[in-house]
C-alpha cells in the first residue's frame, strides 16, 4: 500500500471518530458521571513541588485515575505553597489547572485527562484514531501497553508487521484481559488505566503524524507498579516532532 493510501486510510479511520475530540473544551462532558468528584478528600499540600509530579501523586494518593498530556509550561511549572483543606476533589482539581493558564482538565471515561488548551493538530488526529477491534490478554499493564500499541501501530503502517517484545517477571501483578472496540486512542488509554487500583497514561505531543511510528508517543503506568515514583521523579520533557 503505498504513502497516499496509508494516509487516505488513516483520515478515513479519523473521521469515523473525530466527534469524541469535541469534549476537549468542556471539562466536564454532560453525559459522564463525575459524582464521584464531589467527595471530600484527604488534605492535600504541596510545596517547591513541580505541577507535573503533585498531579500524578494527587491521583495515586486518591485513586483517580489520570491522563496527561505533556507540555514545557506542565514540566517548569513549581507549586508553592499549594494546599486544600478536606475539599471535594473537583476543587482541588480546578485550583490544580488554576496554576497552569494554558491548561485545562476533562473527565472522560472515569478518568481525569490534564491537557493543554491547544495541542498539534497531528496529536488531536491521532488521539482521535480508533483501531479494529481487537482483545489483550491478561498481561501486566505494560504488557499490555505493548499489546496496545502493537494494534495502534497496524493502523499507522498496514503494510509493516510489528513485533512484541516486553519482559515481565512472575511476580508482576496481572491486569484483567480487555476486549477493545469502537474506541478511539483516547479511550483505549482511557480503559487501560481506569481499572483495579488505577493509573495514568502521559502522552507526548507531536506535530508530525507520519513519523509518529517510528516510536510510541505515549507511556502507561499503574499507581501500584513499582515504577511509578520514578515516573514521578522526572517529567517528560515533549520532543520536537
Amino acid at each position: 500500500m503505498d504513502s497516499k493510501a496509508v494516509c487516505g486510510l488513516i483520515r478515513a479511520t479519523i473521521l469515523v471518530a473525530a466527534s469524541s475530540m469535541l469534549g476537549w473544551a468542556y471539562p466536564h462532558p454532560p453525559e459522564t458521571d463525575d459524582s464521584f468528584l464531589d467527595r471530600a478528600i484527604a488534605p492535600f499540600y504541596s510545596n517547591h513541588e513541580h505541577a507535573f509530579d503533585a498531579i500524578l501523586r494527587f491521583g495515586r494518593e486518591n485513586n483517580i485515575p489520570l491522563g496527561v498530556v505533556v507540555s514545557d509550561q506542565l514540566c517548569s511549572t513549581v507549586l508553592s505553597d499549594f494546599r486544600t483543606e478536606h475539599a471535594p476533589a473537583r476543587k482541588v482539581l480546578d485550583e490544580l489547572a488554576k496554576n497552569l493558564p494554558s491548561y485545562h482538565w476533562k473527565l472522560e471515561d472515569q478518568v481525569v485527562v490534564f491537557a493543554p488548551d491547544k495541542l498539534p493538530e497531528a496529536t488531536l488526529q491521532f488521539l482521535a484514531i480508533e483501531p479494529h477491534p481487537y482483545a489483550i490478554p491478561e498481561e501486566t499493564l505494560q504488557g499490555q501497553t505493548v499489546y496496545a500499541w502493537m494494534n495502534i501501530r497496524a493502523v499507522l503502517r498496514p503494510q509493516e508487521g510489528t513485533a512484541i517484545n516486553f519482559l515481565s517477571s512472575p511476580q508482576s501483578e496481572k491486569w484483567p484481559a480487555l476486549a477493545l472496540s469502537n474506541l478511539t486512542i483516547e479511550q483505549i488509554l482511557d480503559r487501560l488505566v481506569a481499572r483495579k487500583t488505577g493509573g495514568v497514561w502521559i502522552l507526548l505531543p507531536f506535530k508530525d503524524l507520519s513519523q509518529v511510528s517510528d516510536y510510541r508517543p505515549f507511556s502507561v503506568m499503574g499507581y501500584s507498579d513499582t515504577g511509578f515514583e520514578q515516573l514521578r521523579s522526572g517529567c517528560p520533557h515533549p520532543e520536537k516532532h
